[in-house]
């Protein structure tokens, strides 16, 4: 009788143990999954969409990455930005946001909460930095304040990004 206990227990128990098992979606197993190159302690931190708006309403100096967990190029980014954390020993976080596939309406949302020309483009991902809150360069728009960014084949310049934001630019603008 007790034997049947614990058959009867271990089986009410299991779908629980095996939803619990199965993690909701996270950063590192997305871009895995999509061929990045790098380890579940990574250098990103993922935030919100809400969380990066509240940190420009609190008039903080940053940068953002906007990438897509649905796109191969994104994966190049993350890669490309990985490997310039290990190799520079960079203990720092790079926010990142991950749009996914969204629809029109929330990439709209996205380009308008923050206030850039495209929550994504051929390249797989969007920079964003922002000084006190005020927005000072954005990679979707082809302007001055992104040029610095950009190669001579108007591609962005990964690792000219990941330099900007492991040197702290921004703070020494303040």
């Amino acid at each position: 009788m007790k034997k049947l206990k614990y058959i009867l227990l271990s089986l009410l128990l299991l779908p629980v143990f095996l939803l619990s098992s199965c993690s909701s979606e996270s950063f590192y197993s997305n871009f895995k999954s999509l061929g990045a190159t790098i380890e579940e302690t990574n250098c990103f931190e993922e935030i919100t969409l809400d969380q990066a708006v509240a940190k420009i309403n609190a008039k903080e100096s940053f940068v953002l990455v906007i990438v897509s967990s649905k796109k191969s190029a994104s994966a190049t980014a993350v890669t490309a930005i990985q490997y310039d954390a290990d190799n520079t020993n960079y203990t720092g976080k790079v926010l990142v946001l991950d749009v996914k596939s969204p629809t029109a309406e929330e990439g709209h949302n996205i380009e308008t909460k923050l206030q850039i020309k495209a929550h994504s483009d051929s390249n797989g991902f969007v920079a964003v930095g922002f000084n006190n809150g005020a927005q000072i360069f954005d990679t979707s728009k082809n302007d001055v304040n992104s040029d610095v960014f950009r190669t001579t084949s108007d591609a962005i310049n990964i690792h000219a990004v990941f330099t900007y934001i492991a040197e702290g630019v921004i703070s020494k603008t303040e």
